[in-house]
């Protein structure tokens, strides 16, 4: 799985002007941290933990020096070194099949 690079684009942006202005509404504040945690999932890793911790602690307005840097950290982390996320899909060797049956009586439980 990877991400679009639109969508990336997008993020880098709206963090950028963030910055920028050290504002970040709160109207913007879930809204960015659903976008960051969307993008994370299509990479392996943790790489936005620290921003995401940060972001969940603002409850929006003037951003502080960690939020930013911690901002500026993920941009640069997600375009350059995180890796897309690999999902196996199937295996050649065939199932285990595992039958169990359990009752339950007035004398006891068993399996």
């Amino acid at each position: 799985m990877l991400n679009k690079e639109g969508r990336i684009k997008k993020l880098k942006k709206q963090i950028f002007e963030i910055n920028k202005h050290k504002m970040l509404p709160p109207s913007v504040v879930a809204q960015l941290r659903g976008k960051i945690v969307f993008s994370n999932s299509q990479v392996a890793g943790r790489v936005g933990a620290v921003a995401l911790n940060l972001l969940g602690k603002h409850s929006g307005g003037r951003i502080r020096d960690d939020l930013s840097l911690a901002l500026d950290w993920w941009v640069q982390v997600v375009d350059k070194r995180a890796k897309p996320r690999t999902i196996m899909v199937g295996d050649e060797r065939p199932p285990i099949l595992i039958f169990t049956d359990g009752a339950h009586e007035e004398s006891g439980t068993g399996y």
